[in-house]
């Protein structure tokens, strides 16, 4: 079984007529947002890098995009997931134009100058439109295009947090012209009723939301290429960085996380009830860290 050690210090001894005196090393202070995906992520950091040997705070539920940028400027914080585009947009103000690698190279450089350095995980939380899987059998709809062949307009749910994104479901709308109701926007558990009872058709979420993980809904191929791509990866202060076995430790986490992975560990927290440090947990485990 896999042990997580526990914090540790470091102890100096001065051999000086009073004694002995500690010298404290600073924690590495982990943020993350508060939804499912963010506290996992906070929780794979933690415990990764507590089994690393470093002495770790917990600072999560950090509110807004901007918030949690905010205190990782203000040192509160040394290092929280962040997603490119969401920065970008979201707290840069920018428009996402000039493509995917435009935008991360552009991102990098923002945090460059705030002296943050950006190391990617190796997935994306993209934007999504996903069908549910018995209309899309029934219509042969495969594509996000293809659902511009409906003669009547699509009933939509939109997961609550992805309408509030400028790079979720506005973003969709500008370059996929698809026929709906007004979208209904929902809580996941609402989202997962109305399409049990045949109420909605089509979903607009992040492409590693739980929604997709249980088989009701089929993810549309972004055949137009119009979905905003939004890489995912860590935010880390330069100035902790000086604690050498910080950043060897934190790189070792890219590549180790898929969509798909990232779907499931939501939909156990989200619709199963686990806790996010037990499902941390197990991903380090099955992943040999």
């Amino acid at each position: 079984m896999r042990r997580i050690r526990a914090s540790v210090g470091v102890v100096c001894c001065l051999t000086v007529l009073t004694g002995c005196r500690v010298a404290s090393v600073r924690a590495v202070a982990v943020g993350a947002g508060g939804a499912a995906e963010q506290r996992i992520l906070g929780e794979i950091i933690a415990l990764h890098l507590e089994d690393e040997g470093l002495d770790v705070e917990r600072r999560f539920d950090l509110g807004s995009p901007v918030s949690q940028y905010d205190a990782l400027l203000t040192g509160e914080v040394t290092v929280y997931p962040a997603y490119a585009a969401t920065f970008f947009m979201e707290v840069l103000k920018r428009p996402g134009v000039g493509g995917a690698e435009l935008m991360i190279e552009q991102v990098r450089l923002a945090y460059e100058a705030a002296k943050v350095k950006w190391i990617p995980l190796g997935f994306e939380a993209s934007s999504a439109l996903a069908l549910a899987a018995d209309e899309a059998r029934r219509r042969n709809v495969k594509t996000m295009s293809g659902l511009t062949d409906a003669n009547e307009a699509w009933r939509l749910a939109v997961e609550r947090r992805f309408n509030e994104r400028l790079s979720g479901l506005p973003w969709l709308q500008r370059t996929y012209r698809i026929r709906t109701a007004a979208p209904q926007v929902l809580e996941r558990d609402q989202i997962r009723e109305r399409l049990k009872k045949r109420q909605i058709d089509l979903v607009a979420c992040s492409a590693t939301d739980a929604l997709l993980d249980g088989g009701e809904l089929l993810v549309l191929e972004d055949d137009l290429s119009g979905v905003m791509r939004n890489a995912a990866g860590l935010a880390v202060r330069t100035d902790a960085l000086d604690n050498p076995r910080l950043e060897p430790a934190l790189a070792v986490l890219g590549g180790k996380i898929t969509v798909a992975r990232m779907r499931r560990m939501a939909a156990e927290v989200e619709f199963r009830g686990r806790q996010p440090s037990a499902v941390a947990v197990e991903f380090l485990r099955a992943s040999g860290l």
